[in-house]
């Protein structure tokens, strides 16, 4: 077996490396292995492939969250496809390809992420509304007792807060003033 060594212009790099890499006719030396990897001149494009990886696990345990499926391709030549496919939509050369998909990603994990900042506040309003639910029900059982019942004026002095002391406590169907504690599982 013969060993060439071969020499590419850094422009043609990507592409020289995809078309031996689909062939299946090239093996790769790693000749910087006294190097450390900050050193070596693609670590910044590996940590923003680190980078883009995380947030694609991050969408797609939120799908899964949400019971979205993703499918997988069915193997390498599918996989192929699919980024061909990619390029051909965005426009894109290969070798320009995760550009694109690096900030498709990026707005997408903005958008979930804020999606998700949202459906969490709802759940809390939602969890306050069924508190205050609870509230109105228990006063609602409780108003046999309460008769003729009138707020207490807070501090006689303040004349800026306007309470009728003679008003009921609750009046047409509506809590005017309540106070008080529920106990858990009441």
């Amino acid at each position: 077996m013969e060993l060439y060594r071969l020499t590419i212009q850094k422009d043609d790099a990507w592409k020289v490396a995809e078309m031996l890499g689909n062939l299946d006719v090239a093996h790769m030396i790693d000749l910087n292995k006294g190097e450390q990897p900050f050193n070596l001149p693609y670590s910044n494009r590996m940590r923003l492939c680190d980078e883009t990886e995380r947030r694609l696990l991050y969408l797609i345990q939120k799908c899964k969250e949400q019971y979205l499926r993703v499918n997988k391709p069915e193997d390498a030549e599918a996989f192929s496809e699919n980024i061909s496919h990619v390029g051909r939509e965005k426009k894109k050369a290969m070798h320009l390809l995760f550009d694109a998909i690096e900030n498709d990603v990026m707005e997408k994990e903005k958008f979930v992420s804020s999606q998700a900042k949202a459906i969490s506040e709802m759940k809390s309003e939602v969890g306050k509304l069924q508190d205050f639910l609870e509230v109105l029900n228990y006063v609602n059982k409780m108003i046999p007792r309460l008769g003729a019942a009138v707020p207490a004026r807070t501090n006689p002095l303040d004349h800026d807060v306007h309470h009728d002391v003679d008003a009921p406590l609750i009046s047409a169907g509506n809590v005017a003033f309540v106070s008080g504690t529920i106990k858990d599982g009441e």
